[in-house]
Formats: structure tokens, C-alpha cells, sequence
């Protein structure tokens, strides 16, 4: 399998039960995102909050298994810490 990781700016738009839903603030027609809500820490669950995620796009093969597909999975998506 291909994985490539990718980082882009994100604004919280609104939580719903255990996912927080964002938009990708610098892709082209701003796509919005639903993520666990549990990776958004202190200030970035504040509606409106601005902050920079790492994420990774997976590309299967043929020859992967379910249990690799799974692995990769799991952790697609991070917010990354103010500098």
C-alpha cells in the first residue's frame, strides 16, 4: 500500500456527539472534515478555532491484507501543536 501524509489548515466549524466536524481551510472549495473529537485538545475546541493537521491518504494494492488496511487506519488524522 502507498500512504502519503499531507498537512493543511483546518477551522472548527461545530462538534456533534464524539465527532468534530472542520473545514480544510486552504484546499480548493474548502472540503469540510468529520474527525474524532477526541484529538482536539484546549483552545482548538473552540468554534471557530484555527490550527494545522497532519494527515495521511492510504492507496491500497491487491496484495494488502484487511488487518494492514486496518492498522493504517485508525490514527488518519492529527492536530499539530502551535510553534
Amino acid at each position: 500500500m502507498r500512504i502519503t501524509e499531507y498537512e493543511n489548515d483546518a477551522i472548527l466549524l461545530f462538534h456533534l456527539n464524539d465527532v468534530s466536524v472542520i473545514q480544510i481551510s486552504d484546499l480548493p472549495m474548502q472540503p469540510t472534515w468529520e474527525i474524532p473529537r477526541r484529538v482536539l485538545r484546549g483552545d482548538n475546541r473552540r468554534f471557530g478555532a484555527r490550527f494545522r493537521i497532519r494527515w495521511h491518504g492510504v492507496w491500497p494494492e491487491a496484495s494488502d491484507s484487511i488487518d494492514e488496511l486496518l492498522a493504517v487506519s485508525g490514527d488518519w488524522v492529527v492536530v499539530l501543536e502551535r510553534e
